[in-house]
């Protein structure tokens, strides 16, 4: 499903610029920094330039400027009239082509939302199922070659309509696509053809470092495997009769903000910053237990129906958790590798809890979400730092029952108490 083109030089040659052409123009972006511009032959209209380079952007309240110089690079046409259109590329394309994160997590499917408007996921991971769930909402298949600036494009060996795939990329003009690998930060951010996209994020691929010695050589990644299929922003939302109920509202939802919060502050963190200040296992484990609940409320299975049958700020909200929690596990494994048992059991006992203001400010928000009187907190949080305190998180986590502190029981049993 190649999208037909003129010429499309490779993204490995000499020049500063990659460009894609139709029968009505040539789009050049740079190989990493620099202006993006539309070349149109001279044999066209002038007094329709304008109009078509405003509409072949999705007709955004902005006017192309005629370029007298343009760079090398830039055609192929002689005498062809030259437009910067720089002002149209979305602020993730035109800042981070050519450059990689210094922190891991930001992904394909991020990439490719944000460069499409969705700016609340910037800087973070997004795991398939909440990119399932915007495209479905959001989207409508279209044919390839004649899908829009600012399609979604995504990439699997056998094609489902609406899944995730293995990759996903931002549809520019003609041929072109803008691209993340995965959420490893050593894959930057890169124009490419489209149909070149896999093999472009093959060219990035590293061994693990545990694996630079002895481990795989190849990634086993086959580009020539890879179809795609192409999605437009609907022209009006997608109808649907979306609800919740009150324990989604009053309970998961001011939950679901809590945990977010926590892990999106740590999300652009490096591995110092992350070794030093990662979150407490009792509080992943609480959030663990509330995305586990979650789920048993909407069932696993049918879960993207389920989703979009919710109020949209719930599903969002749950979706952003989720995806946030991936990448906290991710971080975990590239910022704290732990090769065996006694450095887990280290970990659980420097880590498990942590009595500073994030416990007492997280322990509040049940008791409020509990509805316990204000005037019993401060013997509730007395009586239950005491019992916290008394259990070995190592322990406890050996004995054969849930893997560690049962949080929530210990303080409705508090509370009961008191």
């Amino acid at each position: 499903m190649t999208i037909p083109v003129v010429s499309s030089p490779a993204k490995q040659s000499q020049s500063p610029f990659i460009c894609s052409s139709t029968s009505q123009y040539t789009f050049c972006a740079p190989q990493t920094q620099g202006g993006y511009y539309v070349a149109i032959p001279e044999n066209q209209p002038v007094q329709n330039d304008v109009s078509r380079i405003i509409s072949w952007f999705g007709n955004q309240p902005l006017t192309p400027q005629l370029v007298e110089n343009p760079p090398a690079g830039v055609g192929p046409y002689n005498n062809a009239r030259v437009y910067d259109v720089t002002g149209f590329i979305p602020k993730i394309v035109s800042t981070r082509n050519g450059t990689r994160d210094d922190v891991v997590g930001p992904n394909c499917y991020q990439t490719s939302l944000t460069a499409a408007g969705y700016n609340e996921l910037a800087g973070r991971y997004v795991h398939t199922d909440e990119f399932r769930y915007y495209l479905k909402r959001d989207f409508t298949q279209v044919y390839c070659p004649k899908a829009s600036f600012g399609s979604i494009v995504v990439y699997d060996t056998y094609i489902i309509p609406y899944d995730a795939g293995d990759h996903a990329a931002f549809h520019l003009l003609g041929s072109l696509i803008f691209q993340k690998g995965g959420w490893q930060n050593y894959y930057p951010y890169e124009i490419a053809t489209i149909d070149g996209a896999m093999q472009a994020l093959d060219s990035h691929w590293r061994p693990a470092p545990e694996d630079r010695f002895g481990g795989p050589q190849s990634s086993g990644l086959n580009p020539a495997d890879y179809d795609f299929v192409c999605y437009d922003k609907r022209s009006a939302p997608l109808e649907r009769h979306t609800s919740s109920t009150i324990r989604d509202r009053e309970w998961f939802l001011p939950l679901f903000e809590y945990y977010s919060k926590r892990l999106g502050d740590i999300s652009n963190y490096t591995w110092s910053h992350f070794k030093e200040k990662r979150i407490q296992l009792l509080t992943i484990e609480n959030m663990w237990r509330v995305l586990g609940d979650f789920r048993d409320r909407i069932d696993n299975i049918g879960i993207m129906d389920s989703l979009l049958a919710m109020d949209d700020v719930i599903s969002e909200q749950y979706l952003e958790l989720e995806s946030l929690s991936w990448q906290y596990d991710v971080m975990t494994q590239a910022y704290d590798p732990r090769k065996n048992r006694w450095q887990m059991e280290d970990l659980y006992r420097e880590r498990y809890v942590v009595f500073d203001e994030h416990f007492y400010e997280e322990l509040k928000l049940y008791l409020k979400l509990l509805k316990v009187p204000e005037t019993k907190w401060e013997n509730v949080i007395k009586r239950f730092v005491e019992k916290i305190r008394s259990y070995d998180p190592v322990q406890f986590s050996q004995s054969g029952g849930a893997a560690g502190i049962p949080y929530l029981d210990v303080l409705k049993e508090t509370i009961a108490q008191n």
